[in-house]
C-alpha cells in the first residue's frame, strides 16, 4: 500500500507541475466556426513571412499565425495592450512560441476572443509544421534585439540633435516667426 501511494503522489506531482510551471500561461485556443474553419482559403507559409513587418500602411496586412490558422492583425496593432511594436516583432511567425513565453496571454480568454475575428486563411499542413518550428525562442530573441537597438538608435539621435533643434527654437523666436 506504501508504494501505490507513493506512486499516487508522483502522479499527483507530475500533473501539478503541468498545472503550474512558472512563467508559463494555459495554452491559447481560438475557437472558431468550423463553416468559417471551412471556408478559410489556404495561404503559404511564405506569404505570411513576407508580409510588412514594418507595417507602416494600414492597407498592409500584418500576418501571424497560430494552430495553422492565418490571421491578419492589421486592425489590432495600435490596440495591442504590450505596444503595436513588441506586436510587430510577431510578424509573420507562428504566435504560439509567443502565448507560452508571455503567460498573460493564456491567463484569460482575451487573446483568443480578439484573433477569432481577424482569421484570412489556414496553413496546408506541411506550413504549419514549418511555421510552428521556426517561432523559436531564438527568432523572437534576435527580432526584439532588433527593435530594441532600433528604439536605442532613435533615442540617441533625438538626444543628440536636440541642442540643434534648441538653437533652431531660440534663432526663430529672435526672427519672430
Amino acid at each position: 500500500d506504501a508504494d501505490e501511494d507513493d506512486a499516487d503522489e508522483d502522479d499527483a506531482d507530475e500533473d501539478d507541475a503541468e498545472e503550474f510551471t512558472p512563467g508559463r500561461g494555459k495554452p491559447v485556443h481560438v475557437p472558431l466556426d468550423p463553416e468559417i474553419l471551412a471556408s478559410l482559403p489556404v495561404i503559404p507559409l511564405s506569404q505570411v513571412q513576407n508580409s510588412p513587418s514594418s507595417h507602416r500602411s494600414p492597407d498592409d496586412p500584418l500576418l501571424v499565425t497560430h494552430e495553422g490558422i492565418v490571421y491578419d492583425v492589421s486592425s489590432f496593432a495600435a490596440h495591442h495592450p504590450g505596444g503595436r511594436d513588441l506586436l510587430l516583432t510577431a510578424g509573420g511567425l507562428d504566435l504560439s512560441h509567443f502565448f507560452r513565453n508571455y503567460a498573460v496571454h493564456g491567463r484569460s480568454d482575451k487573446a483568443a476572443r480578439w484573433l477569432a475575428p481577424l482569421a484570412v486563411g489556414k496553413l496546408s499542413d506541411a506550413d504549419r509544421r514549418a511555421a510552428e518550428a521556426g517561432a523559436t525562442a531564438a527568432v523572437h530573441v534576435e527580432r526584439r534585439h532588433r527593435w530594441l537597438t532600433r528604439a536605442r538608435r532613435r533615442i540617441v539621435w533625438v538626444a543628440a540633435t536636440l541642442p540643434l533643434w534648441m538653437t533652431v527654437r531660440t534663432c526663430v523666436r529672435w526672427v519672430g516667426w
